[in-house]
């Protein structure tokens, strides 16, 4: 949580969306041109998607995502779409806050798992090469 030290919850984990990497833009119209022009800004928040397998338990996936909520606990977050071996890519957020999670819903006729979705939000996020 504090970028330096990390929870694993890829057993947990069924799907990561890290969104789009957007750089906020303009545009101008000027009388002697039939051609715009355009302008470009700062980067745009990334707002990333966590699905998580619902479980219970004090320092479970949901409770440490829902408790960060409420404290508005600042946390970085990581993945490595290829599994994280030594030469692989690995995403790691800048600082930024959980926003949201669902509360766990319930069918009694289903034997489903329920699975959870949590809302990252952080200024940006930072590809690397795994070196060790």
């Amino acid at each position: 949580a504090n970028g330096s030290s990390w929870t694993d919850i890829s057993g947990y984990a069924t799907s990561v969306d890290p969104g789009d990497m957007v750089r906020n833009d303009g545009e101008v119209f000027v009388f002697s041109s039939d051609k715009g022009e355009v302008t470009t800004g700062k980067l745009a928040i990334r707002e990333i998607s966590i699905d998580v397998l619902y479980t219970e338990g004090a320092s479970d996936v949901f409770d440490t995502i829902r408790d960060a909520i409420e404290a508005n606990t600042t946390y970085y977050v990581r993945w490595s779409p290829q599994g994280g071996s030594v030469g692989e890519l690995r995403f790691t957020s800048d600082a930024g806050k959980w926003i949201s999670i669902n509360d766990p819903m319930a069918e009694a006729d289903s034997a489903d798992a329920a699975i959870l979705s949590a809302v990252f939000k952080t200024p940006f996020v930072t590809k690397s090469t795994i070196a060790s």
